[in-house]
């Protein structure tokens, strides 16, 4: 498989909770309970919306290969919220091909951080070295613990390097709640 584009947004996702479908604008908003909340980033679709998540809700970019690597360093990736007047959420993360299946398939790896860039200054939230113990600072139940690293199968990729590129992954297993999910990103540079 190629090697990924360098900067997509995520078009939408389809969450599978419940046996209910519904869509979410950002990757955090696929995690419910997690550091930022689901009260912040409720899914769309969902019964009361509130005043501040219509008011901030951020763009969600996705930062591969070289892209990332400048900014959260060698062998991993970003999700990025970018929110009015300059502040951004950087989710980061290892990534590797899935030791025991086809090179398609992502595995996510430690460590997780979790940092704001506001004003010019980068700070670290949070750092975690396992899914864990990533999963138990965001308030996550045993069996959401005990889970398997995330993985994700890409079904398509387009490789043409211009924007407007597609790729669609599921996760394939890992956190009980995001299992089933599919992302659709859109290559915007």
């Amino acid at each position: 498989m190629p090697t990924p584009p360098l900067v997509w947004t995520q078009v939408c996702c389809a969450l599978v909770v419940a046996k209910r479908v519904a869509t979410c604008g950002s990757f955090l908003t696929a995690l419910p309970g997690s550091v930022l909340g689901a009260e912040l980033f409720p899914l769309r679709g969902a019964d009361r919306p509130t005043l501040l998540h219509s008011q901030v809700r951020p763009a969600s970019l996705q930062l591969l290969g070289p892209a990332a690597t400048g900014t959260v360093g060698e062998g991993r990736v970003a999700n990025l919220l970018l929110f009015p007047f300059g502040v951004r959420l950087l989710l980061s993360s290892g990534v590797l091909p899935a030791a025991d299946g086809p090179p398609s398939t992502l595995e996510i790896m430690p460590p997780f951080r979790l940092e704001l860039d506001a004003a010019g200054r980068r700070r670290l939230l949070v750092e975690a070295g396992s899914d864990a113990d990533f999963r138990a600072l965001n308030a996550r139940d045993a069996e959401a613990q005990a889970a398997p690293r995330n993985r994700y199968a890409q079904s398509y990729l387009e490789t043409s390097g211009r924007a407007g590129d597609l790729r669609v992954s599921t996760v394939v297993s890992g956190d009980p709640v995001i299992v089933g999910s599919v992302f659709v990103h859109e290559r915007v540079i």
